[in-house]
């Protein structure tokens, strides 16, 4: 993605040797740091997030269901990917992260071999190495996420549909819409790739309009083959309603309640993206470079451009529709796209037709590249930082494991592991435990649930839905049924005071904090978690 490779192996007289040592260079650096970064991301532990999954998937692995018998918003795609990780290398986060630096290396390789075919040579090199710089280095909380891999497969549905100009088939078509129907099974707002498939049909120059329509038919089915596929099996395993319910009806409802503190309204939501946008340092450079792609090779290879600009405008489509800007891993579609424009516009500059020999041009995408590459340094070299610390003795594993935590809901991996530990030590296997918005502490412990909703997002809102009192009443209900001995809820979300944290439960939740301290008593502290355990007094009510 930086100016000087692409040009690197066709440099003018006298600059030759010189480019190429630079480029040679600059190219293994950024591949030390990416197999740093790589190596790094191995240490990482789980996060809030990646806890909630490996539960699900633990639960998969068991004989259960998502949703019927452990309960998360996100698609079913990515509970069965740490399903699978789990039965073929066991439990741990290890396995996760090595699956996604598969998807890392398959996505961006997509990227580079387009940005080769349209930028020229050296642009597939550097806009593997950046993209992949950009998407380890947002860390252990934004990466194995579904909206990563979602952009990874988006990358890889991309390639069919930028080979020929002037040639158009059905089988590319076929094999773009079932990779990006895949991201169906991620999050809902990812239907809008289908775009992409359909923009390669309707632009098709050889094509007449009975033909485009038949083949868009065609594409269409494939696109929605995953998501049928994936219905069928809940159907056969009875859990059809369940899927339906959470991530459809549940997640609509859910997109109209408003969140605490933002105005959700559409000149809200556009003035805090647009915030968001000015505000990020790799923006511009990646911005103007991608400006570049577009106009060089608009007359060339008008069908491929427009395609990849129509895609990264649906990209940033669905960062807009979710509204939680915050959360780095929901740009990570956007990002890749933008990225793979950009270094197709480097590569443009350097050394093609209408600039590539023009010295002011190469300085253009020298400083462009340059600019990309340093500003997405410095959360990277963090990271790579302390993970050398770490491996040089200067950390110890506790040290480094401290900064691996979640503020929002008082979350860190230390306060989990602990907690595991105490609860396995004290129960039995098969006996329940809720753990208030942290089931992870469920699967590191291998303690079962209290029924399938295991933290709070089900029954906290601004607006409560009907489905949001369904959920309160049936943990009630399970609580009632069977009280588990053991509950361990944050201090903090016990507090009244504390009510814009979206796991507080004495403001959002209060009958069952109500329930808590009436028949529960604080035994143990664990960090900001408060283990409270069943009293005598309890069991006649």
């Amino acid at each position: 993605m930086t100016g000087a490779p692409a040009g690197a192996t066709t440099g003018g007289p006298g600059i030759g040797s010189p480019v190429l040592l630079l480029h040679r260079s600059l190219l293994a650096g950024l591949a030390a740091l990416v197999l740093l970064l790589a190596a790094a991301s191995l240490s990482w532990p789980f996060s809030w997030d990646h806890g909630i999954f490996a539960w699900i998937g633990d639960t998969i692995v068991r004989g259960g269901m998502p949703y019927r018998d452990a309960w998360d918003v996100k698609g079913p795609l990515t509970f069965y990917a740490f399903a699978a990780v789990e039965w073929l290398g066991g439990a741990g986060m290890r396995g996760i992260r090595i699956l996604d630096l598969l998807m890392l290396g398959l996505g961006a390789g997509a990227a580079a071999r387009m940005a080769r075919l349209l930028g020229g040579p050296g642009a597939g090199a550097y806009t593997f190495l950046v993209l992949a710089i950009q998407y380890i280095g947002t860390g252990y909380f934004e990466t194995a996420q579904p909206d990563g891999w979602a952009g990874f497969l988006l990358l890889l549905g991309l390639v069919p549909l930028v080979r020929r100009e002037d040639r158009t088939a059905l089988g590319p078509a076929i094999g773009s819409a079932i990779a990006l129907g895949t991201c169906l099974l991620l999050k809902p707002p990812y239907g809008i790739f289908a775009l992409a498939p359909a923009a390669y049909l309707l632009l098709a120059p050889d094509l007449v309009t009975a033909a485009k329509l038949r083949a868009l038919v065609v594409t269409g089915a494939a696109f929605l083959l995953p998501a049928l596929v994936c219905a069928a099996w809940f159907a056969w395993r009875g859990a059809l309603d369940e899927l339906l319910e959470t991530y459809v009806l549940f997640n609509l409802a859910q997109a109209s309640v408003p969140l605490p503190g933002l105005d959700m309204s559409p000149g809200g939501a556009l003035l805090r993206f647009g915030r968001r946008l000015v505000l990020d340092p790799v923006l511009p450079a990646s911005a103007l470079a991608a400006a570049v792609a577009v106009a060089a090779t608009w007359r060339e290879r008008p069908r491929a451009v427009k395609i990849l600009l129509l895609t990264t405008v649906a990209a940033f489509f669905t960062v807009f529709v979710q509204q939680r800007y915050w959360n780095r891993y929901h740009w990570h579609g956007a990002y890749l796209t933008l990225g793979l424009l950009a270094g197709i516009g480097l590569g443009r500059l350097w050394h093609r037709p209408g600039g590539g020999r023009i010295a002011g041009a190469r300085l253009l995408a020298a400083g462009l590249g340059a600019a990309i590459v340093v500003s997405s340094l410095p959360q990277p070299l963090h990271h790579a930082r302390r993970w050398l610390e770490l491996t040089a003795g200067r950390l110890t594993p506790a040290e480094y494991e401290a900064a691996f935590g979640h503020p929002t809901v008082s979350w860190t991996i230390a306060t989990s592991r602990a907690l595991a530990g105490y609860l396995r030590s004290r129960t039995a296997p098969n006996e329940a435990v809720l753990v208030w918005s942290d089931p992870l502490v469920n699967y590191l412990s291998e303690r079962p649930s209290v029924g399938r909703l295991g933290f709070h997002v089900p029954f906290s809102a601004p607006v409560l839905t009907p489905l949001h009192h369904r959920y309160r009443d049936e943990l009630l209900q399970e609580l009632d049924r069977r009280p588990p001995r053991y509950i361990a809820v944050g201090r903090r979300h016990l507090e009244e005071a504390d009510s814009l944290n979206e796991a507080n439960i004495a403001h959002a939740f209060p009958a069952l904090r109500d329930r808590l301290l009436e028949r529960y008593a604080p035994v143990a502290r664990f960090g900001e978690m408060e283990l409270f355990e069943r009293q005598p007094a309890a069991e006649s009510r």
